[in-house]
Parts: C-alpha cells; structure tokens; sequence
C-alpha cells in the first residue's frame, strides 16, 4: 500500500522580506538581527569608500557610530535602533540637501528595512520576554534600640 502524503506548503516565518511578521520571541530576535546587519553593511561601505577615497575621511567617525550602535541593536537596546535608524534618516536628508541627488537608494532602502525592523524587534521582544521573577523583601523586623531611648515626652519636659 502505497499512500502519497500530500505535503501541505509550509509558511515561512518571518513574513515577507520588507515588513517581516514578529508573532514570537524568535521571529523579534530575526528582527533585531536584521538590524545588526543592516549596520554591519552601512559600517562596511563607509570603510571601503573612505579606503576609496569617494568620501572624505572624517566618514571613518560615521562607521564607528554605526558600529557601537549595531552592538547595542544586538543587545536589544531599544535606543541603540531607534537612534541608528534616526541617524540614518537624517544622513540621508543631509545628503540630499547638499548634492540634490539620492546617491546608493538601493543600498538605503535595503539598509532602512533592517533598522525599521531592527525597531520593531527590539520593542516587540519585550512582549514576548517572560517578566523577571522579583525577589521577595525579608519581612522588616522591629529596630532594637539599645542604651539610652528617649522619648518625645521626655524631651518636652525638659526643654
């Protein structure tokens, strides 16, 4: 007996490759990852165009920035995603206010992807994240005063 299974197409996680789907733990951490490597490219690109000599050196400061930001986007900072995809954004107006062009666009929107998921991810895994167990206070125990107590009386009927 010969039974042909029909295999039923699986849905990839993740959603599509422009807004991907973040239903769980996992896919917010591929988010997030995303957004590591969106800033990997954007560090890597700068580097090799100041080696190029296409931008001017100082650009070597953008690509640490970029770099430190990444490192932050992979421990899940909030911060670091939201200041890499502002930084990002306002790079890129800059840009186009002084040369009237939108240089590298495919670069750009592939890299803008990454951040805006990078975002999504890291604010979408704090959901996710099972709350932290708080540790119980030790029940407060009475002060011993020890030698001299005075009391609130005492001190009227002295003064």
């Amino acid at each position: 007996m010969d039974e042909k299974k029909e295999k039923t197409p699986q849905k990839r996680s993740g959603g599509n490759w422009l807004w991907p789907e973040i239903t769980d733990e996992r896919s917010a951490r591929s988010a997030i990852m995303r957004g590591v490597k969106s800033n990997g490219i954007v560090s890597v690109v700068t580097l090799l165009f100041v080696l190029m000599k296409l931008v001017e050196t100082s650009a070597i400061w953008d690509a640490i920035i970029f770099t430190i930001l990444g490192f932050g986007i992979y421990k899940t900072s909030r911060t670091a995603a939201v200041a890499a995809l502002v930084l990002l954004i306002i790079e890129k107006l800059y840009v186009l206010a002084e040369d009237g062009q939108f240089k590298n666009s495919l670069i750009f929107w592939f890299v803008l992807s990454g951040l805006v998921s990078s975002v999504r991810g890291t604010f979408a895994l704090k959901r996710f994240l099972p709350e932290p167990i708080k540790k119980p206070e030790p029940p407060h125990s009475p002060s011993i005063q020890m030698g001299n107590e005075s009391k609130p009386e005492d001190s009227k009927q002295r003064g």
